[in-house]
């Protein structure tokens, strides 16, 4: 088993699915968990498990499509509750609806490119100003999708939105590594969540 004991994790779309389960093996491994999420109560419930075994964790309830200041808001109060920030997985996002491009409107493009884009641009840029002021060094993992290289029928928009992920995650690896900051993106295949 991995040892986290002294670091802590963010971890946003935690509330359900594989976020959940790599929240509750981390507080297992040790780790202090920030726990990130629109659904407080089951956010709640994740937190519970947690302290039941033993381990820490707080609930921060953000929907992070809602913009920059939420999503500052989250890494400030994950620090203001643990001392610091060490590994972050930013996990949220949505697979929106998949439809042919004829009959899909321009607002699905923007909803899924800005959680599934924005919104990881936007925490990748807060955890590394805060990683720099803990003096550099730090991880980023970012949930993207076997879809970023391939497609199936209807997943213009998802398909785009992950491969854009991957495009600026390779951007950002090459930003950070200088200063320690390690980034990587996990391509999974379909996963069913709630």
């Amino acid at each position: 088993m991995f040892d986290f004991n002294g670091k802590v994790v963010l971890i946003t779309g935690a509330t359900s699915g594989m976020g959940r389960d790599t929240a509750i093996a981390f507080a297992k491994a040790g780790a202090s968990v920030a726990i990130v999420g629109r659904r407080e109560e089951e956010g709640a419930d994740v937190v519970a498990e947690i302290e039941n075994e033993g381990g820490k964790a707080v609930f921060l309830q953000a929907d992070l499509a809602s913009g920059e200041s939420v999503i500052a808001a989250v890494i400030a109060r994950t620090v203001a509750t643990f001392g610091r920030l060490d590994i972050a997985f930013n996990n949220a996002g949505t697979q929106g609806q998949f439809s042919p491009i004829t009959q899909t409107p321009e607002s699905e493009w923007d909803t899924v490119h800005t959680l599934n884009l924005k919104s990881v641009w936007l925490a990748c840029k807060h955890e590394f100003i805060q990683f720099e002021k803990q003096g550099g060094g730090g991880v980023i993992v970012n949930t993207s999708s076997f879809l970023a290289h391939g497609a199936v029928p209807g997943s213009s928009v998802y398909s785009a939105s992950k491969g854009g992920l991957d495009a600026m995650t390779r951007a950002l690896a090459l930003e950070g590594g200088p200063q320690g900051i390690r980034i990587n993106n996990i391509n999974p295949g379909a996963i069913v969540t709630e």
